[in-house]
């Protein structure tokens, strides 16, 4: 249990460095990519803190929160639907993980999810984008 807790320490810590370091910089770039590279590599991560955790809930909760605080800190020029991105599938993560099994259909679920939740994202900004310039070529 121990050893089990050391991990989910270092994991917390490797999601929280995905979020505000390879996030921060990407978005500094302002790579279209980023949700994709970030959002792709935090579920990989939720998903091995869910693998070794016997509290999943708990564990992704408490990993959530800690990745928040550190996120807001080291990158607060992130923009808020980061934040609420990050959130958004940590909870979801937390509820998959907490009612079924630690197997591939629940982390595919989780992916389709959340890169749906990107996808989408990405054509309401683009659309809001244009709709702007509309407006303000009147």
């Amino acid at each position: 249990m121990k050893n089990n807790k050391s991990i989910i320490e270092k994991l917390t810590a490797l999601w929280a460095l995905n979020e505000s370091g390879l996030g921060g910089f990407l978005h500094v770039f302002n790579s279209p990519f980023t949700g994709l590279i970030v959002g792709g590599v935090s579920i990989l991560l939720i998903s091995l803190i869910a693998y070794y955790a016997t509290n999943k809930w708990q564990a992704i909760l408490k990993a959530l929160v800690i990745v928040l605080i550190i996120k807001m800190a080291v990158s607060p020029y992130s923009p808020f639907g980061a934040y609420v991105a990050l959130s958004f599938q940590a909870v979801l993560a937390a509820i998959l993980f907490s009612n079924f099994s630690w197997k591939g259909a629940t982390i595919m679920v989780l992916g389709m999810v959340t890169f749906f939740r990107i996808g989408t994202s990405k054509i309401i900004n683009s659309n809001h984008c244009l709709w702007n310039k509309s407006l303000g070529s009147h």
